[in-house]
């Protein structure tokens, strides 16, 4: 089964599934993984926990609880977890080969934990390590226990005083140990965990977007990374590597042990033990106030002497040979290799280098180079890695490579390469063009999917944020250029000076210059565009950016390059730089400008926006965020005020529970409408629509049933489609699926599949006749029914199945010989789309069947549930089926017995005649055929021709164009050809059901 959108719209992006990386055993046969939903019917998110089969690919819940998270393998057949509560949070396991029906408790903390970590240690037990926040004395924090002060009132005496969207209190992080065991079948925690970090002025993982890639663990010890606590925290990035060797994971902690690694002194992050704990892989930065530096490579070869440590293409100036900044480590299984990953030229690759910094003479090569690589892990101890990957149309995909041969080969894919999604790779292409700095620039783009290139299209100009980033082949649920694309926008979005992945001069080179040559790439990214792109209808153009691309729109606003535009969208941007000491990370100022704002100030105001305010005159929409604690709201109500004083065109939308970003679903949904709203006003692009409906198809075939699920925008004014199209009304839910749908009417497929089987239940219940309004209304009730049963059989399937790499037929752009992804060999898994387990999970959400088991729906055996299907088959070959089958072909001499006939007898006066009641062909002699109302006809259309007055005076044909037979009533069924009686009769009439 596939899900597949026509037409690509905020909800789809917002509700779609958003699977997390995928995560394999110790044997490396089974795949953890996440995956959340948000429903716009309901108003409410659910995830899962769910194991991913290598070996056949099938999808299987673990847990559905909406409370469970950070899962963990703790053997190869059993998962933990946390649960948080007010009271505390609770560790749970599950046999995912076996789960029960809940999930077995571990051990109960009094605080709240995240980011565990777990290694199964020689003994066969299990060490844990986990983040929690910790309270001054060394012991777990709940927030419940804190007393509540009578004033509210806070005071400090050192930075941080807020950061990221938080004001800073006495807590801090700490990172807490234990070791699992199995007694008696159950896990359960050996002692009381430990606090790693009591006693000591260390944090652990470092706020505000540490976690697990803090540390590390094995049976030697716990590796982690903390800010140096003799610096000011705000000011300076100098992080620090220590190793606390452990004899026991029941044993207290020793005394840290500090890592040094001479000149470089900056940032230290992802320390990686090997697999066989003796050495311990990282990065550094060398500046220790420039958050942007390069990630160079270390390792320390033997972690008995933490006084060696290599550093990897190292040169006298420290700063490296390679011009790469890696930002992922694993170790390969003989541990003579790392793989990393590094971003280059607008995408995330995999790299494969040497263990030994010795020998690691040449320059690392690429060896994969497709998308944006989010995480990588070794099957076992093969040389088979299981990568998670993106891309501008792929949401998630996960494939496996051989390290050695490059091999490749799709496991599965969300998005189904785009497709579900209404997007292709074809809207996908790369411009280099003339920068300021004499060498070419970058930007990545992206058509609408109905490209013409015949025709012309307004340009959406994206500037990232950062401003030490970039734009990559990456999916986004904030900033995805598909959105705008399928808009109808060409959409451009270039990395100049400042950005990561080309260089780190290129990155470096936006220091004490961020109105300069940014500014000036972005300028000849426009005249490139406008000489060099024919379909770009550049007089209709728009600029968008947040964060330091805000600082950008605010700064093109001001120059001449504003005036190319018909509209700005700027979202939580840069006023004044003159301000830039109010945000809560000072060392990133104190670097981008050259030092303080009272010993460098001229830089300050040399690139601030605010000086040029007189200049303003593009309508710009404002957004900015009440939690956004990096650049203030203060900033926003400034530019607001600007625009309105200057009787410029200008709206402010502002969320008071969000901060730099925009997270959660409801403010994202608003938050994509102002945007696109605001732009398609100015840049004469139709108003942006949102209501869009779903419909389900059956393909036949030899092959296995295929429900293919089609999403697409409602649109306001009727158009032509191969589909069926439905009025926006009523709207019928989809539990916990992004495939939300706005519909009236079910396809009129399912009409005609269910009337004659309506007809034929009223007759068989012993009805003699009915209005035509109810025999609609009950065909209508049953086609929605359906319906419902393929949206919720399609939402289990994709969830269950998703993507598992199956071949479509249909995709014509398939490389038949598979090499596609830069000419490595892709082997497509072949599965099935959907199975019994789906339909019975839909059937349950429907309420046909009750749920008997409250966690998971099926055993993990590899098979599928086929509870109920031997009773169906008995009752098929049954004698009563038997009879039925025989009214319906033979010649009327078998007696009805069943409870069917039974039935009518009681409401026919001729009880003889009763076992043909309920049957399509009637009393024998009364009609040979069975005819739709108003004659035969060939197509579905037709029939909904004859049925639907109101639709044939719309196609300008009259009531006298109109079969004799079918004139009066819309409605229609089954009629007895030779019958006196018609089944049709003038509105209100009662209809013949005999």
């Amino acid at each position: 089964m596939t899900v597949q959108a026509s037409k690509f719209t905020p909800e789809v992006l917002i509700s779609a599934p958003r699977r997390s990386a995928g995560v394999p055993n110790a044997r490396g046969d089974i795949v953890l993984y996440t995956v959340s939903t948000y429903s716009f019917e309901t108003h409410s998110k659910s995830s899962q926990i769910r194991i991913l089969s290598l070996k056949d690919g099938a999808s299987h819940l673990v847990s559905e609880d909406t409370g469970a998270s950070d899962p963990v393998w703790i053997s190869d057949t059993e998962v933990a977890f946390f649960k948080g509560s007010d009271k505390g949070t609770d560790l749970f396991y599950q046999n995912v080969e076996a789960p029960t029906d809940e999930p077995n408790l571990i051990h109960s903390f009094h605080g709240s934990l995240s980011s565990a970590k777990t290694k199964t240690l020689s003994s066969g037990k299990v060490a844990l390590v986990t983040a929690a926040v910790t309270t001054p004395d060394g012991n777990l924090f709940l927030a419940a226990d804190e007393e509540k002060p009578l004033s509210s009132g806070r005071t400090y005496d050192s930075l941080f005083v807020r950061h990221w969207d938080t004001w800073k209190t006495k807590n801090e992080n700490a990172l807490w140990y234990g070791q699992l065991a199995k007694e008696d079948g159950r896990w359960t925690l050996e002692n009381d965990s430990f606090n790693l970090l009591v006693g000591i002025k260390l944090a652990s993982p470092i706020g505000p977007f540490g976690g697990a890639s803090d540390f590390d663990i094995h049976e030697k010890g716990i590796a982690f990374v903390a800010k140096d606590p003799t610096l000011n925290l705000a000011r300076y990035t100098k992080t620090d590597l220590y190793l606390v060797p452990l004899k026991s994971f029941t044993d207290q902690p020793g005394a840290p042990e500090i890592v040094k690694t001479g000149n470089l002194i900056g940032y230290t992050h992802n320390p990686t033990f090997s697999r066989d704990g003796k050495s311990i892989a990282f990065f550094r930065m060398k500046d220790k106030q420039n958050e942007a530096d390069k990630h160079q490579l270390l390792v320390i070869p033997d972690i008995s002497n933490l006084q060696k440590v290599e550093t990897f293409y190292a040169t006298s100036d420290d700063r490296g040979s390679w011009d790469r900044s890696p930002s992922s480590i694993l170790w390969t299984a003989d541990n003579k290799h790392l793989i990393l990953s590094a971003e280059q030229h607008g995408r995330v690759l995999l790299y494969k280098v040497p263990s030994s910094a010795s020998e690691a003479t040449n320059l690392p090569a690429p060896i994969f180079e497709d998308g944006a690589v989010s995480d990588a892990h070794l099957l076992g101890d093969s040389e088979t890695l299981f990568v998670t990957t993106r891309s501008r149309i792929e949401s998630s995909r996960y494939l496996t490579l051989n390290h050695e041969s490059q091999n490749i080969t799709e496991v599965s894919s969300s998005a189904k390469n785009g497709k579900a999604f209404g997007l292709t790779q074809d809207q996908c292409f790369d411009i280099w063009y003339p920068g300021s700095a004499g060498y070419d620039n970058h930007a990545l783009c992206m058509t609408p999917s109905n490209f013409d290139k015949d025709k012309k299209y307004p340009l959406a100009f994206l500037v990232h944020g950062g401003p030490q980033s970039a734009w990559t082949d990456d999916w986004s649920t904030r900033w995805n250029p598909a959105i705008f694309a399928e808009q109808g926008y060409i959409v451009v979005c270039p990395n100049p000076t400042g950005s990561t992945g080309y260089g780190q001069a290129h990155t470096d080179a936006i220091a004490c210059n961020w109105g300069g040559a940014p500014y000036q790439d972005l300028v000849k990214a426009f005249e490139y565009i406008e000489k060099e792109m024919p379909y770009v209808d550049i007089d209709r153009s728009v600029a968008l950016g947040a964060s330091y691309g805000g600082y950008m729109m605010n700064w093109i606003q001001g120059h001449p390059l504003g005036r190319r535009f018909k509209a700005i969208v700027c979202h939580d941007g840069v006023f004044s730089t003159l301000s830039q000491w109010s945000t809560e990370e000072l060392f990133f100022p104190e670097h981008d400008f050259g030092g303080t704002l009272w010993d460098k100030r001229e830089n300050y105001e040399k690139w601030d926006p605010a000086r040029y305010t007189g200049n303003w005159k593009t309508p710009m929409l404002v957004i900015h965020n009440e939690l956004d604690y990096r650049l203030s709201i203060a900033e926003g109500l400034a530019m607001f005020n600007v625009l309105q004083a200057r009787n410029i065109p200008s709206k402010l939308l502002v969320f008071p529970d969000e901060n730099h970003w925009v997270l959660k679903p409801e403010n994202s949904l608003v938050w994509h409408k102002e945007v696109l709203n605001w732009i398609n006003k100015f840049s004469g692009v139709s108003p942006a629509e949102y209501g869009y409906y779903a419909i389900y198809t059956v393909p036949l075939g030899s092959g296995s049933a295929q429900l293919s699920q089609q999403i697409s925008e409602q649109p306001t004014s009727t158009e032509s489609h191969s589909f069926n199209t439905f009025s926006n009304a009523s709207r019928t839910p989809l539990p916990h699926s992004w495939a939300l749908s706005a519909m009236a009417t079910p396809p009129a497929f399912f009409h005609a599949l269910l009337r004659p089987a309506i007809l034929q239940i009223l007759r068989a219940t012993g009805y003699h006749a009915t209005r035509p309004a109810v025999l609609d209304s009950l065909t209508d009730l049953a086609a929605r029914y359906m319906l419902l049963l393929c949206q919720n059989t399609a939402h289990h399937a994709a969830i269950n199945h998703a993507g598992r790499g199956g071949h479509d037929d249909s995709d014509d752009d398939d490389d038949s010989e598979g090499e596609g992804n830069g000419g490595s060999a892709v082997a497509p898994a072949q599965a099935d789309d959907f199975t019994l387990t789906d339909v019975r999970l839909a059937l349950q959400d429907a309420g046909a069947f009750g749920a008997e088991r409250t966690v998971t729906e099926e055993m993990w055996r590899g098979e599928e549930d086929t509870r109920g299907v031997e009773e169906f088959i008995a009752w098929f070959a049954g004698p009563r089926m038997k009879e039925l089958m025989e009214f319906g072909n033979a010649d009327g001499e078998s007696e009805a017995t069943d409870y069917l006939s039974a039935l009518k007898k009681k409401h026919n006066q001729a009880a003889g005649d009763a076992k043909f009641q309920g049957t399509i062909l009637g009393r024998p002699g009364e009609g040979s055929q069975v005819l739709v109302e108003g004659g035969p006809v060939t197509t579905i259309e037709e029939w909904i021709a004859q049925r639907s007055p109101d639709l044939l005076r719309s196609r300008g044909d009259g009531d006298e164009k109109r079969p004799a037979s079918s004139a009066g009533s819309s409605s229609s069924g089954l009629s007895s050809v030779d019958s006196e009686r018609r089944d049709v009769r003038p509105d209100g009439d009662m209809m013949d059901l005999s």
